[in-house]
């Protein structure tokens, strides 16, 4: 029986830029990620404006890129903030856009509501003085 006989010798150097290559390609797949989710928050903050009726800067920015892709995790997340200044969550100002019905007390409106200005279920609305 005859004996076959293989000769690698470039064998190691040709595994080792597979491998690198598989790198790069996670790295790619990576910012790919990334850039898609900041054109989505972009996109959603253009729909907000076109949308909604004179939505507040606060609200818009509220979009963010909470969680970026790495080569490691790939996976991005875009949502809004859950925590805002004051009191007031813009997911929660979201969150009655989407759902709807009525939208709750202003801090200063519940405050009128405790010392019996403002009735229970009445709001506010600025307004010029005759």
């Amino acid at each position: 029986m005859d004996r076959l006989s293989l000769d690698f010798p470039n064998l190691n150097r040709a595994l080792r830029r597979i491998e690198g290559i598989q790198k790069q390609a996670r790295f790619a797949q990576a910012r790919a990620l990334n850039s898609t989710a900041f054109d989505l928050r972009t996109s959603i903050q253009e729909r907000m404006r076109a949308v909604f009726d004179r939505p507040t800067r606060y609200v818009i920015d509220s979009i963010w890129v909470g969680k970026k892709a790495e080569p490691e995790s790939l996976e991005a997340w875009v949502y809004p903030r859950d925590r805002g200044g004051k009191g007031v969550d813009p997911a929660r100002v979201l969150l009655a856009q989407v759902k709807g019905g009525r939208r709750r007390a202003k801090r200063f409106e519940k405050a009128l509501q405790r010392i019996g200005v403002l009735p229970m279920g009445f709001g506010a609305v600025p307004a010029k003085w005759v």
